[in-house]
């Protein structure tokens, strides 16, 4: 195997080596930058989903505490049929509120939506906390892993008067919005990659190009050189070495 090598070209050896380093070394850039690409795109990924997260979540707490603060002035007035006719106005509004329950003293006083209906099958989701900040308690209700309800419950009231508010909002869409988004990020990504993989490609083309006409530079005038001598060294006295160049093999030449 050493003796194949060593009776190789140097034309052969010299494109070897320096098709060798260049791959090398486009090939372990290229992965570096694969790497940190594809980790740049999924904390993108992973900052929108969070942030549909978290404004699914603020904006539902809001709204529950608008609810529960306007609850506590229309029971402080016994103005109960206002108050249901408020939620029933709510919900035809909003879609994504399934139920609102408003009770005072473990009282149901307004109430709008099926409770029961609405959390049929679900499971309680203690891993996944509600994003953002609000009013009240919040937790997540599931089915398949896949979040399903935002159960927000937020007390109002002073020393005359307690109650609380238990509203439910679907979040089903979000796990939709969220392949979308996962779709979207990953359909980039692979582009990006696609990109690097072509310019590396065409680096490592043109690379190899490159090696091979500098190792013909390099190489035709030993090779000339070296039939020369050998012609000269079998009797013919009158054979000239012709070489033209003024590097080291040009001064050998002469």
């Amino acid at each position: 195997m050493l003796k194949a090598l060593k009776s190789l070209p140097i034309s052969v050896k010299l494109m070897a080596t320096t098709t060798l380093l260049l791959l090398f070394t486009v090939g372990l850039y290229g992965v570096m930058n694969l790497r940190d690409l594809s980790a740049a795109y999924d904390e993108a990924r992973l900052d929108q989903q969070q942030m549909l997260e978290r404004s699914v979540a603020v904006d539902a707490r809001n709204v529950t505490g608008a609810i529960a603060r306007t609850s506590e002035v229309l029971i402080s007035g016994t103005a109960y049929g206002d108050l249901k006719a408020l939620l029933a106005k709510l919900q035809a509004g909003d879609e994504r509120l399934l139920f609102v329950q408003v009770r005072e003293g473990g009282k149901t006083v307004a109430e709008v939506g099926d409770i029961a209906a609405a959390t049929a099958g679900l499971e309680a989701m203690p891993d996944k906390a509600p994003e953002g900040d609000g009013p009240g308690e919040a937790s997540i209700l599931g089915k398949g892993g896949e979040p399903q309800l935002l159960r927000i419950t937020v007390p109002f009231g002073d020393e005359g008067l307690s109650g609380q508010v238990d509203a439910g909002w679907s979040i089903a869409d979000i796990a939709e919005r969220t392949r979308r988004i996962e779709q979207r990020i990953d359909e980039r990504k692979r582009l990006a990659t696609i990109n690097a993989l072509f310019v590396g490609g065409m680096i490592v083309l043109l690379g190899v190009v490159l090696t091979i006409l500098q190792s013909l530079r390099i190489s035709r005038p030993v090779r000339e050189l070296t039939e020369s001598v050998e012609r000269i060294a079998h009797g013919d006295l009158s054979e000239r070495a012709v070489v033209d160049s003024t590097d080291e093999i040009g001064v050998l030449g002469r």
